[in-house]
């Protein structure tokens, strides 16, 4: 059997605990500190996300390729979680340069980051986008300007709300997101310059829809491949709290067994779980 120091063993330990740290429950960003001191991380297109003292900077271009300025959530949540986030934007401009009739939207949301980042991924088609939770707005091309919570499956089954006309204009946007698991509901709030704004429709999961599985929280700019048109807008990201359920490692243990080491932890159902 393999012998390991008292200090190796604790090191172990410090580092199988840290793996586990997903900082769950509460988590408020407000973007004081740099982003070498910060969990949040970019994909993509770099240029469209640049970090301010107090905010992020962002852009959308549907013509860049699919981009992200996100923060991992350490787990990977399904439609048996209750989670929920809260964002804080200040737009300052959006600008939709289509075909009349041809729709895109910008996005806000919950992904799959092994999805999302999969060169199949395609959100205009409707059948290449798995596993996303988002606030979309898309602006006014001749069908009316419109908000929609929009769900994908793991197999890119769609629900969408679609709330029109309502339109986003620039200035300051709060917007609240909440998934609840006993209802199977997606909801979204909405304050336009301390003004309600909406109203705003509830996205209902039908019995039929299967599973979705995110593990990020973040902007995201997706390429749209159609040449009817290009949106872009830009605006600053001001706050971020997200919502999620812990996934507990308080109790964890590990010894070797005929030379493996093994680890044993409590653990929450409908979470996934990795050492690292």
């Amino acid at each position: 059997m393999a012998k390991v120091s008292l200090y190796s063993r604790l090191c172990f330990c410090v580092l199988a605990l840290l793996a586990f740290d997903v900082r769950a429950g509460e988590v408020v960003e407000e973007f004081t500190a740099g982003p070498a001191d910060s969990a949040w991380r970019s994909f993509g297109a770099g240029h469209l996300y640049s970090w301010d003292s107090g905010h992020v900077n962002l852009s959308w271009d549907t013509d860049q390729p699919n981009s992200a300025f996100y923060r991992p959530l350490g787990v990977t949540l399904n439609k048996s979680n209750d989670f929920s986030a809260k964002f804080t934007l200040e737009v300052l401009s959006i600008e939709a340069q289509a075909q009349p009739g041809y729709a895109f939207e910008i996005a806000v949301g919950f992904f799959n980051y092994a999805s999302f980042t999969n060169a199949t991924f395609r959100r205009g088609t409707g059948r290449h986008s798995p596993n996303l939770l988002e606030w979309d707005y898309f602006p006014d091309t001749g069908l009316g300007a419109t908000v929609s919570l929009a769900v994908a499956s793991t197999n890119s089954s769609f629900v969408a709300t679609f709330d029109f006309p309502l339109e986003v204009s620039p200035g300051t946007y709060k917007v609240g997101l909440s998934y609840s698991a006993e209802q199977g509901t997606f909801t979204a709030t909405m304050l336009r310059n301390g003004v309600t704004f909406g109203p705003l429709k509830t996205l209902q999961l039908p019995s039929s829809f299967t599973d979705f599985a995110v593990d990020c929280f973040g902007i995201l700019n997706h390429f749209d491949a159609s040449p009817a048109g290009r949106i872009t807008a830009r605006a600053k990201l001001e706050r971020v709290v997200l919502n999620i359920p812990a996934a507990p490692a308080l109790q964890l243990a590990g010894r070797f067994r005929d030379g493996t080491w093994e680890v044993a932890f409590s653990s929450q159902r409908a979470l996934a779980y990795q050492l690292e």
